[in-house]
């Protein structure tokens, strides 16, 4: 601002200070007053008119209530009460619609008419004998009066009006409590109904009153104790019967027409919604609002009619009632502006005259500032400018000695920064760039003139960002060197970069705090070797847990078949001498399942294991899916099965019945992730080797199917994830879960060389993902067989290590109808078999067994006897060693736990061969 300015502000401050504050006050008091004496005026006509339309309503109550407390009324009785109603109602020459009679039954008499064969009580239709009668139970007036009047008070109402669903003719009614005779009791209640008419008429007329006072601009409305208008200068907020755009009436569910009912606690405006609560609660008062239709500012001044419980308002616009303050205001500014004029003109001429030698210094000091260090002036008389002149003179020649010297040292300071590899930097207290050489530019990827003034938040994340302002603050407030922090930067490529930087802090001559400076070294390559060699080590570790993992759930597994195979034997004998009828038979039986059931575990640990593959054949993951998922939608309706099934999927080369077991547990899962219902998506297609990536194993080459399993429910946090395929691993708690569902679907994925993935979030769902190495063999559709108890009269020798397991086998052979021989391991099979070879029809033959397992022995009996016919059997699955096994000859393999049936039938069917 110049000085000349200043001085002209400063003098007409000291002028018009005073008298604009004395102008002032005397325009507030002075409008404040006038303000409160024009709303006052307002108030108290509105007054006078609340009260007219209260003393007709107290006149109609004076009026019921005189007729409840007639020693005729008390009588209750309608042939008598009925002529003298008519009477009265005649008497009032059309003031009420109709006088009437309500019992405590909540039904009615009326003046014009009832039904004769319910006593003149009225009814729905008066002609109809059988018609229901009407009641007033749901009417506010009945409940005050008589419902709810409990303690037998003497009470009198005033209704909203009401409006007729037939003719949508308003009306209000007028109704007294009627006691007995002690006033101990309610005996019903006496009452009329105003025709709308009447009342409206007498409201023209007050508001034709007003008119007069205050133009015909303002308007008046009337509301009921609710809000709802009754009367308003817009028809369509005044209660009536809906119509639409045919001019038919609106009908609701149950077939009755719709009534339309505004109120002002409804109104857009929030003042005049607040006034209309003042109003409801029978206050009087006035406020300003901001009409939305008119775009105007009004004022609404509100009173009560105390004997209908009604509120009577007047609206009218801010600008008509403010008139008189509008004017006094006007006065006031013309009076100020003109003293305002007066002094800034007396102002600008005296601080021109003064300020004049200090313009031209000013001049000189600019032109110094712009580089031009030979500017000088001519000092003229002794004042203190010609001083202040003398000194700028000698300021000057100073400043041009020390330019030189600034630049010499200038070009060896940045002849250094320049040759650095590592980026040098200075920001201000903000953190915005004031210098960095050209390494920084290099660095961030930012020309120059786009890197200057920027700060680190424009190229960081909001984390990093914060770090960084973080360790710049601890700098800035202890003054101590901050070394080697790391900081990722996003260059204008969008690529991200790692930089390992040192700040410290700056100072001013003085010692003040004006900034930061730093180095800054490009660590991107070394970070992100580090990153994936830590990555490399985490997936080992994790695949040679779940390697670990796997041998033990399969040594468990195998163990456990061992204990369920004896279970199965005996029960499987003792059901075939047990009649059905017996009461043990069903015990058996539920044994037996049982034992399935545990089979079931077993096969999830071996499915873990990567041992679960019994049969693989080409199969169609298509019809799996669809199958699987139809079945379960079923049962759990609460979940929405969305299939996206790919047409020509290539079939797979897999067991049916652990592909299956996959599905389930992933349905099972997902169903336990959203309780309350959800969306499960399935998704089937052909991909290759080339798009599965960004996954932390090799895929090997090929054709692969992928299913994909994603549900909406509650998600899973990372640690859980990371979990989610290790064995007794469950979030729900083993009374819900064993943990062996996921666990079994990663071994089954593993067991036929996929893939298994998933990917969640805490509140975003889940979705699991599956790889499984496609076929170019034709789809085998599989057919359920029977089976049935074959019986043979050959001999076998049994082999196992397992006492009960010996025990039951050879029962259940010499149940069928076979000579047995036992051997306990592969050495005392071997010496058996010597023996009796020329009588051995089959060795049933363990796989797993102390001294000489079942690889060995079956080797040792080839040598023996080439064409020896073995059935191989264990607790582990066909997968692995049995397989090798069979490869090598061996005739077939059973699974443990198996009945008897299964036990006949594999034995015929080896016994078959020739």
């Amino acid at each position: 601002m110049k000085l000349s300015t200043k001085l002209t502000s400063v003098t007409l401050f000291a002028a018009l200070v005073p008298l604009l504050m004395a102008m002032g006050v005397f325009l507030w008091q002075s409008t404040g007053h006038l303000h409160v004496l024009t709303l006052n005026s307002a108030q108290g006509h509105l007054r006078a008119t609340a009260e007219k339309l209260s003393g007709y309503f107290a006149q109609r109550i004076a009026e019921t209530s005189a007729y409840a407390n007639t020693p005729l009324m008390r009588t209750m009785d309608w042939q008598k009460i009925g002529p003298f109603l008519r009477d009265e109602h005649t008497r009032h020459g059309g003031v009420y619609e109709k006088l009437f009679l309500g019992t405590p039954s909540s039904h009615y008499y009326v003046t014009t008419g009832g039904n004769p064969a319910h006593g003149g009580l009225a009814s729905f239709d008066n002609s109809d004998p059988k018609a229901k009668l009407k009641s007033m139970a749901k009417r506010k007036y009945w409940q005050h009066t008589v419902g709810n009047n409990l303690s037998a008070e003497p009470r009198t109402h005033v209704s909203d009006p009401i409006i007729s669903y037939t003719t949508g003719v308003r009306q209000v009614l007028v109704g007294a409590t009627v006691l007995s005779e002690h006033g101990d009791k309610v005996l019903g209640l006496v009452g009329g109904t105003i025709q709308w008419e009447e009342i409206e008429s007498l409201l023209n007329r007050l508001r034709d009153e007003i008119l007069k006072d205050f133009g015909r601009s303002a308007k008046l409305c009337l509301i009921t104790q609710n809000g709802t208008y009754i009367y308003h200068w817009d028809p369509a907020k005044v209660i009536h019967l809906n119509l639409d755009d045919q001019g038919k009436h609106v009908l609701n569910e149950i077939g009755e027409k719709v009534a339309v009912r505004a109120k002002i606690i409804d109104e857009p405006s929030k003042e005049l919604a607040r006034a209309g609560n003042e109003m409801i609660q029978g206050r009087d008062g006035s406020l300003f609002f901001n009409d939305p239709e008119l775009d105007r500012e009004m004022a609404v001044i509100y009173s009560p009619v105390p004997s209908a419980n009604y509120s009577m308002a007047m609206v009218i616009p801010k600008d008509e009632i403010m008139t008189p303050i509008k004017r006094l205001r006007w006065f006031f500014f013309a009076i100020t502006l003109l003293a305002v004029l007066l002094a800034v003109l007396v102002s600008m001429i005296l601080a021109k005259r003064m300020t004049k030698p200090l313009e031209a210094l000013n001049s000189a000091a600019k032109e110094l500032s712009d580089g031009n260090l030979e500017a000088r002036l001519t000092p003229k008389g002794k004042d203190e400018v010609s001083e202040l002149t003398s000194t700028f003179n000698e300021m000057a020649g100073s400043l041009e000695k020390r330019e030189q010297a600034l630049k010499e040292s200038e070009g060896k300071y940045r002849n250094i920064l320049e040759t650095i590899e590592d980026g040098y930097y200075e920001v201000d207290i903000a953190g915005s760039f004031t210098f960095f050489n050209d390494s920084m530019c290099r660095i961030f990827g930012y020309p120059r003139d786009e890197l200057m003034g920027t700060n680190n938040r424009q190229y960081s994340d909001k984390e990093t960002a914060k770090r960084v302002f973080e360790a710049f603050n601890k700098v800035y407030r202890t003054g101590e060197p901050a070394r080697g922090f790391d900081w990722e930067i996003i260059r204008k490529d969008g690529t991200k970069r790692y930089i390992e930087t040192s700040v410290s802090l700056m100072k001013d001559a003085e010692g003040q705090r004006i900034g930061l400076r730093g180095i800054a070294r490009d660590v991107t390559d070394r970070k992100q070797a580090e990153e994936e060699k830590n990555r490399l080590q985490a997936q080992l570790q994790h695949a040679q847990r779940m390697e670990s993992i796997g041998t033990l759930s399969g040594g468990i597994a195998h163990n456990f078949n061992n204990l369920l195979m004896g279970i199965m034997g005996y029960t499987s004998l003792m059901l075939m001498e047990t009649d059905t009828d017996d009461p043990n038979y069903k015990r058996l039986k539920n044994i037996e399942k049982q034992v399935k059931s545990g089979s079931k575990l077993t096969s999830q640990l071996l499915g873990y294991a990567r041992e679960g593959r019994y049969e693989v054949k080409p199969i169609s993951l298509n019809r799996l899916v669809k199958e699987t998922s139809d079945a379960f939608g079923m049962t759990r309706k609460e979940i929405t099965v969305h299939q996206d099934l790919s047409e020509n999927l290539y079939g797979i080369k897999a067991d049916q019945g652990q592909i299956e077991q996959v599905l389930l547990n992933l349905y099972v899962n997902a169903a336990d992730a959203m309780p309350r219902g959800g969306d499960l998506a399935l998704k089937t297609l052909n991909v290759t080797d080339k798009d599965i990536t960004g996954k932390p194993y090799k895929v090997k080459p090929g054709n692969y199917v992928l299913l994909t399993v994603r549900d909406t429910g509650v998600g899973m946090d990372k640690k859980t994830m990371e979990r989610v395929f290790e064995p007794f691993f469950t979030t729900k708690g083993f009374a819900n879960g064993t943990g062996l569902g996921m666990a079994s679907a990663y071994g089954i994925v593993k067991a036929h060389r996929g893939y298994i993935d998933v990917d969640s979030e805490k509140g975003q769902g889940t979705t699991f993902t599956i790889y499984l190495p496609a076929t170019e063999k034709k789809v085998i559709e599989e057919k359920e067989a029977s089976v049935e108890l074959v019986r043979g009269k050959e001999t076998v020798i049994l082999v196992d290590d397992e006492e009960s397991v010996l025990d039951a086998g050879e029962q259940m052979l010499r149940k069928l109808g076979y000579e047995v021989l036992l051997a306990g391991n592969g050495k005392q099979t071997l010496e058996s078999y010597e023996k009796n070879q020329d009588k051995i029809d089959l060795v049933l033959l363990d796989m797993v067994m102390p001294v000489m397992g079942g690889g060995e022995t079956f080797d040792r009996l080839k040598e023996i006897n080439p064409k020896v016919k073995v059935l191989l059997s264990s607790g582990y699955s066909i997968e692995g060693e049995a397989t090798e096994i069979l490869k090598r000859g061996c005739d077939g393999f059973i699974q443990k736990p198996f009945n008897i049936e299964q036990l006949s039938q594999k034995i015929r069917e080896i016994l078959a061969k020739k």
